[in-house]
């Protein structure tokens, strides 16, 4: 038997038999999907469901647009094998007594390596002015710069002292951009290295 908004029961359902007012059919809650399961993404000719890890639509044959690369970020830390090499105590630097690597993220279309200038208006998302201070690091040294499939590449910018690839000892060329791979270490200044990390976790794929 339907009850009316107002709590009396009654035996007709399109109007309340003791206040006349219009009964609506009760709606049955929506069901939550099971939080186990797995975005679908969709077609974007057809608009067809694609199961993961699908390269085609199977109702119209559209390649699928890939998944989101995963998250990347740099490790910063003085490198005492680069510092050796570049010869920073030949040159009366010396080498940090003691350090903590720094990790960033990397977000958005460019990061840019260097030290920051007040009076020139720099700052750097990846600024080497902070502690240990890399001397060696000009005010805009480098870029980190977003490639359209999700990876990276790097570009001197002009900097006095070079830009350096994992163990190439020749410095990279200004103004080009250098495609980067997961672990790769790109060198400046005196003694820092900044390692090239993607996260290939469950969340960020």
């Amino acid at each position: 038997m339907p009850t009316c908004p107002h709590a009396h029961p009654s035996r007709s359902t399109d109007y309340c038999d003791v206040c006349g007012t219009v009964l609506t059919p009760e709606q049955p809650a929506p069901q939550a999907a099971p939080s186990s399961a797995a975005p679908a993404r969709a077609c974007v000719r057809c608009g067809g469901r694609l199961p993961a890890g699908a390269h085609f639509c199977e109702q119209c044959g559209e390649p699928a647009e890939p998944e989101a690369p995963g998250a990347w970020s740099v490790t910063l830390t003085p490198d005492r094998s680069y510092y050796e090499t570049r010869g920073g105590d030949a040159h009366g630097f010396d080498f940090p007594a003691s350090h903590r690597p720094r990790h960033i993220a990397l977000t958005g279309d460019r990061v840019r390596i260097g030290r920051h200038s007040v009076s020139r208006q720099v700052t750097p998302e990846i600024d080497l002015s902070q502690q240990p201070a890399d001397p060696g690091v000009s005010r805009e040294h480098a870029l980190l710069i977003a490639r359209p499939d999700g990876s990276w590449a790097v570009m001197d910018t002009g900097s006095a002292n070079g830009t350096f690839l994992n163990d190439n000892p020749q410095r990279l060329p200004p103004q080009h951009e250098v495609p980067l791979s997961d672990g790769d270490r790109v060198h400046v200044g005196v003694w820092t290295t900044l390692t090239l990390l993607r996260d290939t976790s469950e969340g960020h794929r």
